[in-house]
């Protein structure tokens, strides 16, 4: 009787593990056309004219937030894999094919570091490749529109430094070196070192775990 209570426990406690990691991995899919949402987002720096660095390194990292901030309201925005990019963040390899390196090249940018509260320019001419975005909805127009105010001013580099201590955290990247978004849902402020919050790559930190989105939506 003692082996079976025994054994029977620990199937009890095998079931239970099993029925929570199958809770924390079951993110709806929104199966958001990433092409299209990139196409947004580099819209954003054209009416914006073209004041700000736009490079295929920034764009990734830039969905990757946005990608972020639906998981951690439960959502799965891309099909796509969003990797561990050395320690610089994030990468999202499929932007090769239809982001440019460089999407502009000025002699030089207003990459200040500060919140975005540029009016837009609906007349910037906007190259032909990028002008299609209308597959993209309202509430992912507006996340994106955040994300892009909240850090478009920032280089590549501190986007990789904003991002690095969420992908830092255990089990949030598998062997393959992806990110497993369905981990976000599991993160708050408490998750992260004091180190990291008192360091000053801690912004993204604060924004996306202490009110559940960039200025506080909910990416619905």
């Amino acid at each position: 009787m003692e082996v079976y209570a025994e054994q029977s426990g620990g199937s009890m406690l095998l079931q239970n593990k099993m029925n929570k990691d199958k809770e924390i991995q079951s993110l709806c899919e929104i199966h958001a056309n990433l092409n299209e949402s990139a196409n947004y987002l580099i819209q954003l720096f054209y009416k914006t004219g073209k004041k700000y660095s736009c490079s295929r390194t920034k764009i990734g990292k830039l969905l990757s937030i946005v990608a972020f901030i639906y998981a951690k309201n439960g959502k799965k925005l891309f099909d796509e894999i969003i990797l561990k990019y050395d320690n610089c963040g994030t990468s999202i390899n499929e932007l090769k094919s239809f982001v440019d390196r460089d999407v502009y090249i000025q002699f030089q940018y207003a990459d200040d570091c500060q919140y975005i509260d540029d009016e837009f320019n609906n007349n910037e001419l906007v190259l032909e490749k990028h002008k299609e975005s209308s597959s993209i909805d309202e509430n992912l127009k507006s996340e994106i529109e955040n994300v892009f105010r909240n850090f478009g001013s920032f280089s590549a580099y501190h986007l990789g430094q904003f991002i690095n201590p969420i992908v830092n955290l255990p089990q949030m990247v598998n062997e393959n070196n992806e990110i497993q978004l369905h981990m976000i849902p599991t993160i708050n402020v408490g998750s992260f070192s004091d180190e990291v919050l008192n360091e000053k790559n801690n912004v993204l930190v604060k924004l996306l775990f202490s009110n559940g989105g960039v200025n506080g939506n909910t990416a619905e």
